[in-house]
């Protein structure tokens, strides 16, 4: 019977088979240190790998069989808001039967971590990547959650938006405070021009005006830091955007689970 932790060769092949593709999209985020970050996501993934509970550990190994397992036709997706569909994650688990009889075999749940207090843009204005909202649960509650989905033959899908902070988030509270380490992960201009020019040719999404000045009020200070979120209505103290995120030595958002 085949161990259920990963050997070291089956480590080597997946950093090899993902090498050339995270080396290139490093290359573009951080072109002076695109090597030292490259060696910090592997040495993570390494680590993270070497600790995967034993039944992910088989369903990998499932899924390299058959590499094209999510594309079966036939696979029904379940969208839901989290608290909207079950309260909390707890009251999820005990939904998975309703979601068998409906034939579901992806549960697709969205506004699962922690977001900042008040309006937060439906849930994606993130104070924390590392935790899911208090009001839903634990990190042993997602996991026990995803157990459970697992077991019953359904993936479990999780939206993570990791370059969309909240003003709240630890990374726009430094940039606030003036540390140029934390404003180099914003986009910062000298003042107003750029997002006064964004402003004025936004156009609507399903009836919201996308506002750069509301996103960059927080930062009223010179510079200005803004959000270019195009897909949706940012009115909620949104703080980050879509391009860099994490460096060497900084806190990194970590996945709690796997589908």
């Amino acid at each position: 019977m085949t161990k259920e932790t990963l050997t070291d060769s089956e480590i080597d092949a997946r950093a090899g088979d993902w090498h050339d593709d995270l080396a290139s999209a490093l290359a573009g985020l951080y072109p002076q240190e695109a090597r030292a970050v490259h060696a910090a996501v592997v040495d993570r993934a390494t680590a993270s790998a070497r600790a995967r509970a034993a039944a992910l550990v088989a369903l990998d190994r499932r899924r390299e069989r058959d590499p094209e397992w999510y594309l079966r036709p036939g696979r029904v997706r379940y969208a839901a808001y989290a608290n909207r569909f079950g309260g909390d994650l707890q009251d999820i688990g005990r939904r998975i039967d309703y979601l068998r009889e409906l034939g579901v075999d992806v549960l697709h749940l969205m506004s699962v971590l922690h977001s900042r207090a008040g309006d937060s843009d439906g849930g994606y204005a993130i104070d924390d990547y590392r935790n899911p909202d208090p009001r839903l649960g634990t990190v042993a509650d997602l996991e026990g959650l995803i157990g459970s989905l697992h077991d019953a033959g359904i993936s479990a899908c999780l939206d993570l938006v990791m370059n969309h902070t909240s003003s709240e988030h630890q990374w726009a509270v430094q940039a606030r405070l003036g540390s140029a380490y934390h404003r180099g992960l914003y986009l910062a201009f000298a003042d107003r021009t750029v997002a006064d020019t964004y402003e004025a040719t936004l156009l609507e999404v399903k009836g919201a005006t996308i506002s750069i000045r509301a996103l960059s009020w927080q930062f009223a200070q010179t510079p200005v830091i803004m959000d270019l979120w195009p897909f949706r209505s940012c009115t909620s103290g949104c703080a980050g955007f879509w391009h860099s995120s994490c460096r060497p030595g900084e806190a990194q958002p970590k996945r709690t689970s796997n589908s």
